[in-house]
Order: structure tokens, then sequence, then C-alpha cells
């Protein structure tokens, strides 16, 4: 922890938040479906997204934080498009539901 004029800096190890975590799955992921590997990219982006527990820094002052949580929720959602599509590509579009819907039938 470094001291600065405006506050607190920490360093961390790059796997050791799960935010750098998401960002390196999902950077992986990204490079396999370009690739045309839609198997290895779907558990790399359902790990990802398995990192998201509840709204990002929600232990926050909402005032402080709108603009990156709202960056953050636009990352998950992302994520959970490249699923989805890796989802289908793999035929996969019946087992997959979104979330906060149930399925027909």
């Amino acid at each position: 922890m470094f001291t600065r004029p405006h506050g607190y800096v920490l360093e961390t190890a790059p796997d050791a938040l799960d935010l750098h975590r998401f960002t390196a799955l999902v950077r992986q992921s990204r490079a396999a479906l370009a690739e045309g590997a839609a198997a290895r990219a779907a558990p790399l982006l359902g790990e990802a997204l398995g990192l998201w527990r509840g709204d990002p820094l929600s232990d926050l002052p909402a005032h402080l934080v709108r603009g990156v949580v709202a960056a953050l929720d636009e990352q998950r959602l992302d994520a959970l498009e490249l699923r989805i599509d890796a989802d289908l590509t793999l035929g996969r579009a019946a087992d997959r539901a979104l979330p906060g819907r149930q399925p027909r039938g």
C-alpha cells in the first residue's frame, strides 16, 4: 500500500482481483472465438461470468461510482453475449436461458 496525495494505492497481483481475472478470461475467450474455437471459449466465459456476485461496487456510495458501475455492467453484458454466441455455435440453444427469464414450455 502506498500513500498518494488524494488517498492510497494498493498494488496487487494480476489474478488477485476478480475484475482482472474476468478481463483476462474474456480476452482469452475472444481470441478463441476469433480462431473458431467456441468449445474453448464457452467454459472460459462461464468462468468469467461466474466471478460476478451481485451488483458491482454496491458497498460504495452510488454517486461516487455510477460511471464505473455502468462500465462494469456493460462488460458483463458483453461477456454474456459472447457466451450466448459460443453456446449457439456449439448447438446449445435449447439449454441456455437468459438470466432472469424462465424458459417457455
